[in-house]
């Protein structure tokens, strides 16, 4: 059996950040360009966009001058020194059974990535703080190697498994944007419902497989190595 790269989606699939990202994103924007609640409008969900797009979305409603890419930087940088604080206060954890998931997948020999719209800072100070172990994945991509989810999908595969037939990779994630993710690589997409949308609406998305949580992660495991 060929071996199984399963790439994961971060928030609301392998841990909830609670109000964390947001209140993080809405304190580095005032501090940086003095504009309160710069979000206000923006869905705060993020509902699978990168942390890229939503930044610019926000930097051009409020009209900030600057080179987008310095302007970007500077973001990053402030976001990333007041993250861990808003993770402190905010109800952060893992979702039920990832854990376990994660573990019996990698016992079993797949390769495991993240595919996020977090930077990869943000990723990794999100992973330590609700306690899940890094060393589970491999690498991936992240919202600072590109804006586009189905082209951070296409670019962990490459980084994780250049010669990957896609019928042997795995997408998983909590939107129909990792639904459209999975399906423009080709990938198969298995969905968790530990975020806004229902199990019947992330198969109606196109999910070739949906859970309400990994709780059960013996028999989601067989599913994922199938």
């Amino acid at each position: 059996m060929a071996k199984k790269l399963i790439l994961f989606d971060l928030d609301n699939t392998v841990l909830w950040s609670g109000d964390a990202t947001a209140r993080a994103f809405k304190q580095a924007f005032a501090d940086l360009f003095g504009v309160e609640d710069a979000f206000a409008g923006i869905d705060l969900q993020y509902a699978g966009r990168t942390d890229t797009i939503i930044l610019h979305e926000a930097l051009d409603r409020h009209g900030v001058s600057g080179e987008v890419e310095d302007l970007t930087r500077q973001f990053r940088q402030r976001y990333h020194e007041v993250l861990p604080g808003c993770l402190a206060t905010a109800e952060a954890k893992r979702t039920p059974g990832i854990e376990e998931l994660l573990t019996g997948l990698a016992e079993a020999g797949a390769t495991l990535g993240l595919v996020t719209g977090n930077s990869r800072q943000a990723a990794m100070l999100k992973i330590e703080h609700c306690g899940v172990d890094s060393s589970h994945f491999a690498d991936g991509a992240f919202g600072d190697d590109d804006e586009d989810r189905s082209v951070l999908v296409g670019m962990a595969m490459k980084r994780l498994a250049a010669e990957a037939d896609p019928k042997t990779v795995v997408m998983v994630g909590d939107t129909p944007s990792d639904v459209k993710a999975a399906k423009n690589n080709g990938a198969t997409s298995i969905a968790v419902a530990t975020g806004k949308w229902s199990v019947d609406q992330l198969k109606e998305a196109g999910a070739d497989i949906a859970f309400e949580d990994f709780s059960d992660w013996r028999g989601a495991l067989q599913s994922f190595l199938a």
